[in-house]
């Protein structure tokens, strides 16, 4: 779990070896690109896509020119790309985008934020995370107006409830004696207490 490199969580059996039991990184190409694979997905996704559109159309505009140098991402860059989205964050670079968005979460007084998806994904017997269900769940709250701290604390939130699950999961299902997280997402003691 960094905030730099890869994320993924690994499975070890005397049996097996390292597996890689989930994949948390993805590529992204241009905010265009994620735009038109979430109109790709269904009509809901068209539906959102065009919507924040007629919404927001200048920050809309201005967002769709980004093209990201580095096209391999993690969790901390999909929150960065969720802080631009949102505008919340006035840069191109997700890396720097993810640490306003976790600054937003800290901010937050609440207990409890808007539930953010993290789907899975099964491609030819792998498991990735979907990203772009992240980011458009994300969309939906914003249009619906959820205040900025709120709806920052709802993204990594459910991401804790999440990964939280899939490791209650993965200890039920494969025997699991111990689990081990490590990396510098998890250094901010404040956000990741709940794990």
């Amino acid at each position: 779990m960094s905030k730099k490199y890869k994320n993924n969580l690994l499975v070890y059996g005397k049996k097996y070896g390292v597996v890689e039991y989930l994949s948390l990184n993805f590529e992204f190409f241009s905010m265009e690109n994620i735009f038109n694979q979430i109109k790709d997905t269904d009509e809901n996704g068209r539906k959102i896509v065009e919507n924040y559109q007629k919404k927001f159309p200048e920050h809309f505009k201005k967002i769709s020119i980004i093209v990201f140098d580095d096209k391999t991402f993690n969790i901390f860059k999909l929150w960065g790309v969720v802080a631009i989205v949102l505008d919340y964050a006035h840069t191109q670079d997700p890396w720097k985008a993810a640490q306003v968005l976790e600054e937003n979460a800290m901010s937050f007084l609440g207990k409890k934020g808007p539930r953010i998806d993290y789907k899975l994904l099964n491609i030819d017997g792998k498991v990735y995370l979907d990203p772009l269900m992240t980011i458009r769940t994300a969309m939906s709250f914003r249009l619906a107006g959820v205040d900025q701290l709120m709806l920052s604390y709802g993204v990594i939130e459910s991401f804790l409830e999440f990964l939280a699950n899939e490791l209650d999961e993965l200890k039920q299902n494969m025997d699991i004696t111990a689990i081990t997280a490590t990396g510098s997402l998890l250094s901010n003691k404040h956000l990741f207490s709940k794990m």
